[in-house]
């Protein structure tokens, strides 16, 4: 058996030969049904449970979050539709704060900007601020999560009226999945929270694809609680970084409805193997920190 393992921008090939057992596991090929924006545009359209919207058409400001550069998230085609669709409940782009959030990544510069949101974007936001979460005069602490994490959040984001958090669902190595709150209890969050959170890597049932009584991404939900999350509008990707899913809503209906579809592209059964081959990770992703590499 021939396999490949995606390295770098390229492929390693691999014979196998057929007297040994071999289980090859991949991402199901699933192609866009529709253009991205209509997708997004639909899941704005179709919310998933409660998002308070009285508390929103009366809100003076909102803050909305979306990944930095190390994220092969369509911020751009979100937050156009996700303006256009609050332009529509009589919020104007004056009254809208952008959040980029990396976690631990360096802050955004004005050219990760100029590429996360793209000029049009840049125009017509004025209020968007690139997280840093060593910067303490960013920071607002909110308390102690029930699991013992400091809780400090970007102060923008705690201050708005109402916040919005944009991301991208994939699998996750211990928190069981992406996206969901993670976008700013990690994403917008202060240093002492990320490694107190990422602490519980260690737990029983911090696991792959793990969602229940997972410690970590029960400690992120909690943090998400004590944040006071509003909305979610999250997107699954092909392994052409195409949208393939789009659901917005209440943070964790939404985001546990967006999961199921998800597991139905990265979940591949396997068994325990005595040889593992696997790849070191996503593509467009390592090009990526290439790239800052070299700048």
């Amino acid at each position: 058996m021939q396999i490949k393992v995606p390295y770098g921008r390229e492929n390693q090939d691999c014979n196998v030969p057929e007297s040994v057992q071999c289980m090859y596991g991949k991402l199901r090929q699933v192609e866009p049904e529709q253009d991205p924006s209509l997708q997004i545009r639909f899941a704005i359209k179709n919310l998933i449970g409660d998002i308070k919207q009285d508390k929103l058409v009366k809100a003076q400001k909102i803050a909305i979050a979306v990944s930095d550069i190390t994220r092969p998230v369509p911020s751009r085609l979100i937050l156009e539709e996700l303006v256009l669709w609050l332009n529509q409940l009589d919020i104007t782009e004056d009254q809208i704060i952008v959040l980029v959030g990396g976690g631990l990544h360096r802050p955004a510069t004005p050219k990760d900007l100029k590429y996360i949101l793209g000029e049009n974007l840049l125009d017509r936001i004025k209020n968007i601020v690139p997280h840093d979460a060593d910067d303490e005069g960013m920071l607002a602490f909110l308390g102690i999560s029930a699991q013992g994490t400091p809780v400090y959040v970007n102060k923008y984001f705690a201050q708005a009226d109402y916040r919005i958090i944009t991301g991208m669902i994939d699998a996750h190595q211990f928190m069981g999945f992406t996206a969901g709150v993670k976008g700013a209890v990690i994403g917008l969050g202060g240093r002492p929270t990320i490694t107190g959170n990422h602490a519980r890597l260690f737990s029983p049932g911090a696991e792959l694809g793990r969602l229940e009584d997972n410690p970590a991404r029960l400690d992120l939900e909690d943090i998400g609680k004590m944040i006071g999350v509003d909305m979610i509008v999250n997107v699954a990707l092909n392994d052409k970084k195409q949208v393939v899913k789009a659901v917005a809503g209440h943070p964790l209906e939404a985001h546990r409805q967006g999961v199921e579809f998800a597991k139905g592209i990265f979940g591949v059964p396997m068994a325990p193997a005595d040889i593992v081959i696997a790849s070191p990770g996503d593509i467009q992703r390592i090009s990526m920190f290439t790239k800052l590499r070299r700048h």
